[in-house]
């Protein structure tokens, strides 16, 4: 496990990613939710098809209740393919991207229900 401090060193980008997710993971985990945000859009900034970071912003921004924000970034996921992404996270984020539709679906059976009323 690495650890970034934000100041430049000999550390990789791939070495600095990988402390800005743990990061994320350990805000996350202290539920302090927008700061894991903007640290997960710092490292997409960086990389934007950084697997992990998109599927912990989608977790984020799930939570929140952004489902469409949160589908991007999972579509965006499970669409890469070089180098694909490791096989565990990609089937969580196709797990993940079936809970999102759900609740998309949810919030759309409202709209329609006063359509037909009126």
């Amino acid at each position: 496990m690495y650890f970034y401090n934000g100041s430049p060193g000999t550390f990789s980008l791939n070495e600095q990613l990988a402390a800005e997710v743990e990061k994320i993971r350990i805000l996350q985990s202290k539920q302090k939710f927008a700061k894991a945000l903007k640290t997960a859009n710092a490292v997409l900034a960086r990389n934007p098809e950084h697997p992990e970071a998109l599927y912990l912003k989608a977790q984020i921004l799930s939570g929140f209740g952004k489902y469409s924000a949160a589908h991007a970034c999972l579509n965006k996921l499970i669409a890469i393919k070089d180098p694909a992404p490791d096989e565990k996270l990609r089937n969580w984020a196709i797990s993940l991207r079936k809970e999102v539709l759900k609740r998309i679906r949810e919030r759309q059976e409202p709209d329609r229900e006063l359509r037909r009323k009126a």
